[in-house]
């Protein structure tokens, strides 16, 4: 959770209003082409439009004509776009490129002919009926198809993913997107695993170059319960990452309330997305989550302390477009309480601040770490380049896929500037140099603690044990800050 202050903060600002436009950010909603299909229906939109309106501002509407091989048709999606533009509300498309979510996310295989076509074929539909498209975060491949491995050859599978999809992203979707409707402006959006990106062909180096812009998905979901185990950071930190990555041309933020126990884990992923001002839009994925019914057992059980999310709120009845009162009844209502309380002080933030971490493109080591160090307060701003200008620089195991790091990290440190490596990084760089700045190793060796000290103050005993490597120095050329005791 935020701290007890911001909570109070941000529950004390609490609106008691309807629906109304936000002035800091707007709100979008996503929609699968399974709920679109059934936009046919006049009566199912409207009511569904009507629920959904009261409860959370919607500014625009992105309206997904694929996903699982189910194709919406012309004339529904130019029912729903004239609904909701009749209304005020922009739309645009959407494309979700799986054959079946439910099969392990099962992915095209771009090297087969037939699912190129198709591929194709599903961009050409929609850009026939927008000038946005977002691409949702399956435009990966993990298919090792006959198809694949006849064409992999010799490459590994990142090498070969990579080229391929960004041989796909320009010949099987933005060129015959621009060939249908020259102002067709495709977006990707990205995931939240960027760690393992370049596993399945995503490419934050280039592919932002191809698509008109980027989108970042912001979802952390529950640390404990999901497969991922992301840490809530990420959604704040990710955002900044990718707008670092693409300056200006992240569209925003992506949420679905997957995995939250409870709503103030839902908030929470949209506070952060929104604290990292790094875009003006928000996206609540999907309209059919929208429409879950509230229910009591996600109110967390500590609710009856000072918190940031007020489950109470959600009970207070707000107006409809006919100015009728109306009790809140689904998951929207907990977006808008979210929002409108946070919309009351985001104003009055200033630009994000943060210690410099450097990850080069394609690079792997510890995994998600600067997220574990934003969790106890280390602001982190992760950049692609080395940040030559900052007094101080985090340096993880990542920064080993540099070829040129050891020399960097000597100009750096001989400029008058800080570096902190982390001991994977220290131990991914033995052998290559870095001995000539200081004489550190990385013994391989591990040591079970939980007493602390620094300086000659009394000894600290920490609540669990905690195993750490220990390094190897040579006293009085280098020395502890922290130390770590065992036995005498």
């Amino acid at each position: 959770m935020l701290q007890r202050a911001s909570g109070a903060l941000i529950a004390g600002l609490l609106l008691l209003s309807s629906a109304s436009a936000y002035e800091n950010f707007q709100v979008a909603v996503y929609c699968r082409a399974y709920e679109v299909r059934e936009m046919a229906d006049p009566a199912w939109l409207e009511a569904r439009w009507q629920e959904l309106s009261s409860q959370v501002h919607v500014d625009k509407i992105y309206l997904e004509t694929h996903r699982d091989l189910i194709i919406v048709d012309d004339a529904t999606l130019e029912r729903a776009k004239k609904f909701f533009e009749s209304r005020g509300v922009k739309t645009a498309g959407g494309i979700t490129y799986t054959i079946d979510e439910r099969n392990r996310f099962e992915t095209f295989s771009y090297a087969n002919p037939e699912h190129r076509a198709k591929v194709r074929e599903i961009i050409e539909h929609t850009a026939r009926h927008f000038d946005e498209i977002i691409l949702d975060d399956f435009f990966f491949t993990s298919a090792k198809s006959e198809h694949d491995i006849e064409a992999k050859g010799e490459r590994t599978w990142t090498e070969y993913r990579l080229q391929l999809m960004n041989e796909a992203a320009r010949e099987l979707i933005v060129e015959p997107a621009r060939k249908v409707n020259p102002r067709a402006k495709v977006i990707i959006k990205y995931p939240n695993w960027y760690e393992h990106f370049q596993a399945l062909g995503f490419d934050l180096e280039n592919g932002p170059k191809i698509f008109a812009g980027i989108y970042t998905g912001t979802e952390t979901r529950d640390a404990v319960l999901s497969d991922q185990h992301l840490q809530p950071y990420l959604s704040y930190s990710i955002m900044r990452y990718f707008s670092n990555i693409a300056p200006g041309r992240n569209g925003g933020g992506w949420v679905d309330t997957g995995g939250a126990r409870y709503y103030d884990r839902y908030a929470e992923q949209l506070w952060l997305t929104l604290f990292a001002k790094a875009a003006s839009e928000i996206t609540l994925f999907d309209i059919r989550q929208m429409h879950y019914p509230l229910d009591e057992r996600h109110r967390a059980p500590w609710q009856d302390g000072s918190t940031s999310f007020d489950y109470e709120a959600l009970a207070r009845s707000v107006k409809n477009a006919r100015g009728v009162a109306v009790t809140p009844s689904t998951y929207a209502r907990v977006a808008g309480v979210s929002f409108e309380s946070v919309d009351a002080i985001l104003g009055e933030l200033g630009q994000p601040l943060g210690l410099h971490s450097y990850r080069p493109f394609h690079s792997t080591g510890e995994d998600f770490l600067e997220t574990y160090l934003g969790m106890i307060g280390i602001p982190i701003e992760m950049v692609t380049a080395f940040p030559v200008d900052e007094p101080r620089v985090l340096l993880t195991a990542h920064a080993a896929h540099d070829p040129e790091i050891v020399s960097k990290i000597e100009s750096h440190v001989r400029a008058g500037h800080h570096v902190i490596v982390t001991s994977g990084l220290l131990k991914a760089l033995q052998g290559r140099g870095v001995e000539h700045i200081a004489e550190l190793e990385h013994t391989g060796r591990v040591a079970l603690v939980r007493t602390f000290k620094s300086g000659w103050r009394e000894v600290v005993e920490g609540e669990k044990a905690i195993l750490i490597p220990q390094i190897g120095y040579r006293t009085n050329d280098s020395w502890e800050l922290v130390s770590a005791l065992d036995g005498d």
